[in-house]
């Protein structure tokens, strides 16, 4: 008799919980934050009803919700996976208890005034901005605390974290500091004292709090920013640190300083400075009490920002660098001993060598700030043997500076097969000079330069940018014209003709920047321009969009021929004609090497010409960029030339590496301003003598992005794989091709009879074989037909003897 009751009661609670429905509804109150909830999550919502046993609100992991205005979160308790929760800058005042997943909450910028109990697998916490006088235990698992800008008074234990970040609070001490701390910032607090820092804390910033001395630094410290306290001296620095910022302090002297990157020490009471490392970027020592000054390291940057000592009471200057353009630090005496009018001081002597190139406009053979600064001229140091140490080229200001131990050199010019010369007979072209422990200085070894009484009219550099890749535009930039202006000189001035530019291959002419010179005349990809005056066209005028076609292959070429005149008259006709090729690509990286010719005959004693590309890919603009490239051992270095370069730097070349340094770039990222994040710098140089067949010549760069490790390039090779471009096969046996160029067939004849099999090989400018025959004939034709118009080599061979020539297909 009891089952039919019990059936009774199972029926009546269907009735009342219909099997279709096992879920729980709460009411969410807060209007934003239903509108969101069904926006999500439109199969859990019923109104403004949530259904707690719903599978999308049990499994999601994350909740994104910032500057939605909601003032109410209470149901994300019922979130049971939620691992992230984002609801910053919203107007709320308290959170409700919060699931026990969570490990990252975001919850700035907003008038938050508690946090509930956190949960205990939580990571990360970034309060900032709010309206907290204290926080909750923080559990044990926590890594990363961002709570500035609140009103805390006191922080609770710390867990192990990595990074603390609670600037901008009252917070008068900090408790014990974690041993897993990388990171602390704790600046503009009212702190008096620091406790014991960990001993693998890479970051320090303790700026605007109430310091009166700091504790030992850990040796890892890479980074420490402690300006605006009552600082009266520092511990001693660390070998790791790069960045020393101890601005506004009550400092009289600095430690020993490591290789550091920027040292700001300005508003102090320094009567002194520690040898500077050469490594700086960054010096800001204005506003203090310095008389004399350390050897400026060369590569600072030449904003104030990166550079000023304006407000000491400095009468000399140990040395003159790039920095100091324009801001009338120029005029400042070189210091030296035993000097009473310009060094009342007695300041250390500069040692080394310094002078200048410049194109007089007073009085010949003496410089003033009146001439005109001559650039890019390379300054060799030398032993008395003739023997080359290093090559530094003359900066925009026109300075040129080494710095030296004692010995005796010889600083010159290269004039030769050049278009400028040296005027003045102390020094004519070279100087030799004696650093001694009593004389440790050659100063103002100058060089007045002019114009040889000839012009050079002709091509630079050439060079593209952009993708070439299918349906993509990419820019052709030529660097010619009066090539004196390379150095700041005008001696085309008056000269007028024409510029051709050709261009063969799969692509499409688009149009002329609008920086760029117009073309008098466009004919099938043929740009003429016709110039009146070389001394008013800037050297980089000559620009052209093009689009690659949606017909083009991989590995197609397309070549470009520029031809200058006028050639009579012409200082020199080599740099009048210059040809080159580049291919489609598939791929892109933007921080990359170029060569060419990447094949070449033996004996080639031609130029390579090197491209070294860069890109921001970061977050932020590049303050500053460096670039070292390692010559293979088969280049001469005494024909290394730099002929182009996107923005200005330092250049030098010293035991076979070639140093590029971008100072202060402020190169935007490519996210920001992706047109303006790149640049590069281009330079030309010939192989040793005399290379046999099978060499390779192989280079790669390193190119460093401010603080970042090392980006290293693509290897880039040239193959001594041809043979030498001769006639004969043989003694008795000479070969014609024609026609050359053609539109695709061309005939090969041998002007005797050919009894040995002869095999004919064609390769494309990337070396790739594409047409292979054998033949005992003393003709036969090679067709090209089907592929695209630009250069290719033909190589015969028969027996031990072989010849390479060169084919064009228009």
């Amino acid at each position: 008799m009891k089952k039919p009751i019990l059936k009774l009661i199972f029926l009546i609670g269907l009735t009342l919980h219909p099997i279709t429905s096992f879920g729980q509804w709460v009411t969410i109150s807060d209007t934003n934050f239903v509108n969101l909830l069904q926006f999500y999550f439109p199969t859990c919502m019923n109104g403004n009803q949530m259904d707690t046993t719903c599978n999308g609100i049990l499994t999601a992991t994350r909740l994104y919700c910032p500057h939605s205005s909601i003032s109410n979160l209470d149901g994300i308790q019922y979130f049971k996976e939620l691992d992230t929760l984002e609801c910053h800058g919203n107007p709320l005042t308290t959170l409700p208890n919060l699931p026990d997943s969570l490990k990252y909450l975001a919850c700035a910028n907003g008038p938050l005034a508690s946090l509930p109990p956190l949960p205990n697998g939580l990571v990360y916490l970034y309060c900032t901005m709010g309206n907290l006088s204290s926080l909750p235990t923080l559990p044990s698992t926590l890594k990363h605390l961002e709570c500035w800008e609140n009103g805390i008074t006191s922080l609770p234990p710390l867990p192990n974290l990595i990074v603390l970040n609670c600037i901008t609070n009252p917070l008068g001490s900090l408790p014990p500091l974690p041993a897993t701390l990388l990171a602390l910032s704790c600046a503009n607090n009212s702190l008096t004292s620091l406790p014991s820092l960990p001993l693998g804390l890479v970051s320090l910033d303790c700026y605007a709090n109430q310091l009166t001395s700091l504790p030992a630094f850990p040796l890892g410290l890479v980074s420490l920013a402690c300006s605006a306290n009552q600082l009266t001296s520092l511990p001693a620095l660390p070998s790791s640190l790069k960045n020393l910022f101890c601005e506004n302090n009550q400092l009289s002297n600095l430690p020993a300083l490591p290789a550091l990157d920027y040292l700001h020490c300005n508003n102090n009471l320094l009567t002194s400075l520690p040898t500077l490392p050469s490594t700086l970027y960054g010096l800001r020592c204005n506003n203090n009490l310095l008389s004399c000054l350390p050897i400026l390291p060369p590569n600072i940057g030449t904003t104030s920002y990166y550079f000023n000592i304006s407000n000491n009471p400095i009468s000399c200057l140990p040395n003159y660098i790039n920095a100091m353009n324009g801001t009338g630090y120029l005029n400042y005496a070189l210091c030296a001993e035993g000097d009473s009018i310009n060094n009342p001081n007695g300041c250390l002597s500069f040692k080394g060598v310094f002078g200048k190139t410049y194109s007089d406009t007073n009085n010949p053979c003496i410089w003033d700030s009146t001439d005109i600064p001559i650039r890019n001229i390379p300054i060799h140091l030398l032993d008395t043997n003739g023997n080359l140490y290093s090559t530094f080229y003359t900066q925009s200001n026109g300075i040129y500076n080494y710095i030296l131990d004692t010995s005796t050199y010889k600083v010159a010019i290269d004039t030769t097969n050049k278009l400028y010369i040296s005027n003045c007979f102390s020094p004519y072209v070279d100087s030799i000079f004696t650093l001694t422990y009593i004389a440790p200085v050659a100063k103002d070894i100058n060089f007045n330069i002019s114009c040889k009484p000839q012009f050079d009219v002709g091509i630079k550099s050439a060079y593209t940018s952009g993708r070439v890749f299918p349906s993509l535009p990419h820019k052709l930039s030529v660097s010619g014209g009066d090539l004196s202006h390379w150095y700041n000189l005008n001696c085309a001035n008056g000269v007028s003709g024409t510029v051709t530019i050709s261009v063969t291959g799969n692509l499409t002419y688009d149009s002329i920047p609008i920086s760029a010179l117009t073309p008098s005349n466009i004919t099938n990809n043929v740009f003429t321009y016709n110039i009146l005056d070389y001394g008013l066209v800037n050297l980089y005028s000559f620009s052209i969009w093009f689009t690659t076609d949606t017909t083009a292959q991989i590995g197609d070429t397309i070549c470009v021929s520029i031809d200058v005149t006028p050639n009579i008259g012409d200082f020199d006709t080599t740099n009048n004609h210059y040809s080159f090729c580049y291919p489609v690509t598939n791929s892109y990286d933007p921080n990359a090497k170029e060569v060419y010719p990447e094949t070449v005959n033996p004996l080639y004693n031609g130029y390579f010409v090197y491209t070294i590309r860069f890109q921001n890919l970061g977050t932020a603009a590049a303050q500053n960029i460096r670039i070292l490239d390692t010559l293979d051992s088969n280049l001469d270095p005494s024909t290394f030339e730099i002929i182009n370069y996107s923005h200005s730097n330092i250049s030098s070349l010293k035991n076979n590496v070639a140093t590029f340094r971008f100072t202060n770039i402020q190169l935007p990222d490519s996210t920001s301003n992706p047109n303006a994040s790149v640049g590069f710098i281009q330079y030309r140089i010939k192989p040793l003598a005399n290379l046999p067949f099978g060499t390779q010549i192989k280079n790669k760069a390193f190119i460093y992005f401010d603080f970042n490790s090392g980006i290293v390039t693509n290897t880039v090779t040239s193959n001594f794989t041809s043979t030498t471009d001769i006639e004969n096969i043989n003694a008795n046996n000479t070969i014609n091709i024609y026609p050359n160029p053609s539109k695709g067939i061309y005939n090969i004849k041998f002007s005797t009879s050919n009894n040995l099999a002869t095999v004919i090989e064609v390769y494309n400018i990337l070396s790739k074989n594409i047409s292979c025959t054998t033949t005992k004939n003393n003709s036969c034709k090679i067709d090209l037909s089907a592929q695209p118009n630009g250069i290719y080599f033909l190589r015969i061979t028969n027996c031990n003897n072989s010849c390479t020539r060169k084919l064009v297909k228009q």
